[in-house]
């Protein structure tokens, strides 16, 4: 069976160094910018999909199909196919090792930032961080929009290019495109590197990407919260219905 997620085991890391050392969990010396949970972060943690269509009931191994997003794959190109410019005021997730990353962003293959349009992908995306640098911690940042950001999207469910990697226009504009959520990593011997893990459960979500070069004054950082990640590793085998990855993030 085809599937039109062919392109997300498209993040993979260098070789895994030998013998890594585990460093402590940092003592930021800025602290969270939103103690409290605000109802505007809150009412956009949850996928698109969420309350509209029910998670499919499908075995893991076909999360990865597209017949099995079908209906969801079209609910997303009807709420965002159908514009061009995501709105001032919107919240974007960004998953990371350090705070505020946007503030401390470095030359990188990627000519983009990637930011979920919910909670769900960007804490999973933690998970994998984790992994790959053999921490125990991580942040969710939550940013605002400080304008209206016109944006391409990449409708997977038409069979247009599906994904910003393969899309030249992604490099000097904003894109929009649906996008599964690994729970994990895992190294390959025969490859000798890390992989995403598509032995785990996935989660359909939408990605937002900006271009390196044109991210300035776009965006402020209005959260920081606190990620466990031992609590995502102990449920990283579970699916959507079975365990919440937003129930892994530390909001009080």
């Amino acid at each position: 069976m085809f599937s039109i997620f062919r392109k997300l085991t498209r993040r993979k890391s260098p070789k895994s160094p030998k013998s890594p050392k585990s460093p402590k969990s940092p003592k930021s010396s800025r602290r969270s910018k939103s103690p409290k949970l605000s109802s505007l972060i809150e009412n956009n943690l949850y996928p698109f999909w969420y309350k509209k269509l029910p998670f499919p009931e499908d075995p893991d191994d076909n999360l990865f199909e597209n017949t099995t997003w079908y209906k969801h794959l079209a609910l997303a190109d009807k709420m965002y196919g159908n514009k061009s410019s995501l709105p001032k005021g919107r919240i974007l997730f960004h998953g990371s090792t350090i705070i505020d990353p946007i503030n401390t962003i470095k030359p990188s293959t990627k000519p983009y930032f990637f930011f979920g349009l919910d909670a769900f992908i960007s804490t999973w995306y933690i998970s994998e961080l984790a992994y790959e640098n053999k921490i125990n911690y991580g942040f969710l940042n939550v940013y605002q929009t400080l304008q209206p950001i016109p944006y391409k999207y990449l409708p997977l469910i038409r069979g247009d290019t599906d994904h910003p990697d393969d899309d030249t226009d992604c490099k000097n504009k904003a894109c929009m495109h649906p996008e599964l959520g690994y729970h994990s990593k895992v190294y390959d011997s025969l490859l000798d590197e890390l992989l995403l893990d598509d032995s785990l459960p996935v989660e359909l979500s939408i990605e937002f990407t900006i271009p390196i070069n044109n991210i300035t004054n776009k965006l402020k950082l209005i959260g920081v919260y606190v990620v466990d990640v031992t609590k995502l590793n102990d449920n990283k085998d579970k699916n959507f219905n079975e365990f919440k990855a937003i129930d892994a993030v530390k909001f009080n």
